[in-house]
């Protein structure tokens, strides 16, 4: 990690006013929910969120520099794309508190990026898709604490639609 890189302050700052005056308990939450998201940016697989030219990109750059690839590649934008696997099943933490902890990170992180300009007309789509997935993550987590089998997926994100062809 490059601590010079401006988004490292951007999301250490971010956690850092997060935990400000906070319990000792809830700030502990809070670095490992931080902990989880490097981890997750630095080694987990994007095929899901990046083009296939992406990924290897970012393999690639994986082999010189692991810590902050994705940041030195993409960018905030690379984050927006990628978020939504972070808050996915897979991503989240077994324990109901920790989960819910994260989803709510994640998504106080996605209103702060938008509060200090982070976020341009650009990745306006990547925003609402990582804010979607945050909703499904709460639904997905309340389904298995209750016990339900989890909804399956069958909607089309919006970058995949296309307009209706013309009537014939």
């Amino acid at each position: 990690m490059d601590i010079d890189e401006p988004v490292w302050p951007l999301i250490d700052d971010f956690f850092a006013g997060l935990a400000s005056g906070r319990k000792a308990e809830t700030c502990r939450r809070y670095a490992r929910v931080r902990l989880r998201l490097y981890d997750f940016l630095d080694v987990d697989d994007m095929g899901l969120w990046l083009t296939p030219d992406e990924v290897t990109l970012l393999a690639a750059e994986r082999e010189f520099v692991r810590d902050g690839a994705l940041w030195t590649l993409y960018g905030v934008e690379g984050l927006l794309r990628c978020l939504p696997g972070f808050v996915a099943e897979p991503a989240l933490p077994s324990t109901a508190t920790e989960a819910r902890m994260q989803l709510s990170v994640v998504n106080r992180l996605l209103l702060h990026l938008r509060r200090v300009r982070q976020v341009d007309r650009s990745m306006v789509g990547a925003y609402r898709e990582a804010m979607q997935a945050i909703g499904r993550g709460r639904i997905d987590l309340e389904r298995r604490l209750d016990g339900s089998p989890p909804v399956p997926r069958t909607e089309i994100a919006a970058r995949f639609r296309q307009p209706p062809g013309p009537p014939w």
